[in-house]
C-alpha cells in the first residue's frame, strides 16, 4: 500500500509541475539580484515572459523544464533569451537551498555591454560572445564560475579624471572561474591583462597589469615586467 501511495505522490508532483502557472518561474529568478520576469505565459513546464533587469527590458525569455530534475531537488530549464542586444541560449537551475546556476552561449550586443560599463565611463565597439559561460549564485551572490567569453577587439574609449583616452585593442578572451573571478587574456594567448575577483566581503577587486596599460594607450611609467600588476581598484557591489 505504501508503495502505491509513494507512486501516486510522484505522479501528482509531475502533474502539478507540468500544469503549474508560468508565474511560478519567478521563484527561480528571485535568487538572481535585480532580475524580474514580467507577463509570464504558458506553464512552469514550458512558457515565456519578458525579462527585465535594473528596470530595463532584456528581451523575451522562453523556457522548457527538464522534468526529471524535480526528483533531484532542483528546477532545471533549457532557455533562450532574444532581444535587441541579446541572443542567448543555455540552461538555468534553482535548488531548494536558495542556490541558482545559469549557463549561457551566444551574443551579448555592444549596446548592452556599454550600458553596463556606462557608470565607469567606458565604451567599446563590437559584441561579446559567450561560450558555455556559467555563474553559480548562493542567496543571490555569485559563488563560482566557469566557461569563456570573447571579444573580437576594436576601439575603446574611457575616462580618467578630467581626461579621455582612446585605443584600438586586440582580440581578447575572458576565462571565468573557478571561484567568483575572471581573468582577461589576449585571444589565443597566455598574456594576462586583468583579473577581477568578487571577495567574501562583497567587494569586487580588479587588478590591471603593466601590459594592459600599454595596450590602453596609457602606459604605466618606468620599466618593469609586463605581467606586473600596477593598478588595483575595489568597489562594494553586494
Amino acid at each position: 500500500m505504501a508503495r502505491f501511495v509513494a507512486i501516486g505522490a510522484v505522479l501528482m508532483a509531475v502533474f502539478a509541475a507540468a500544469f503549474a502557472p508560468a508565474g511560478l518561474s519567478r521563484l527561480a529568478l528571485d535568487q538572481v539580484p535585480q532580475v524580474a520576469l514580467l507577463n509570464p505565459s504558458g506553464t512552469l513546464w514550458s512558457g515565456s515572459g519578458t525579462l527585465h533587469t535594473y528596470g530595463n527590458r532584456l528581451g523575451t525569455l522562453s523556457w522548457d523544464l527538464q522534468g526529471f530534475t524535480i526528483f533531484l531537488g532542483v528546477l532545471s530549464y533549457d532557455f533562450t533569451l532574444k532581444g535587441q542586444d541579446l541572443d542567448l541560449h543555455g540552461n538555468g537551475g534553482a535548488g531548494w537551498n536558495r542556490s541558482f546556476a545559469i549557463t549561457a552561449t551566444g551574443r551579448v550586443g555592444e549596446a548592452f555591454v556599454n550600458g553596463l560599463m556606462a557608470p565607469y565611463d567606458i565604451t567599446i565597439s563590437g559584441d561579446l560572445n559567450l561560450n558555455d559561460s556559467r555563474i553559480e549564485f548562493v542567496e543571490g551572490i555569485p559563488s563560482a564560475a566557469d566557461g569563456l567569453a570573447s571579444w573580437a577587439g576594436g576601439s575603446v574609449r574611457y575616462g580618467l579624471g578630467s581626461r579621455t583616452f582612446s585605443a584600438v585593442l586586440p582580440a581578447m578572451q575572458l576565462a571565468l572561474g573557478p571561484g567568483p573571478e575572471a581573468q582577461l587574456f589576449e585571444y589565443n594567448g597566455n598574456k594576462e591583462l586583468m583579473v577581477a575577483e568578487l571577495q567574501p566581503n562583497g567587494f569586487a577587486k580588479v587588478a590591471m597589469t603593466r601590459r594592459m596599460t600599454a595596450l590602453a594607450n596609457n602606459p604605466w611609467p618606468g620599466q618593469g615586467d609586463p605581467d606586473q600588476v600596477v593598478v588595483e581598484v575595489e568597489e562594494k557591489i553586494f
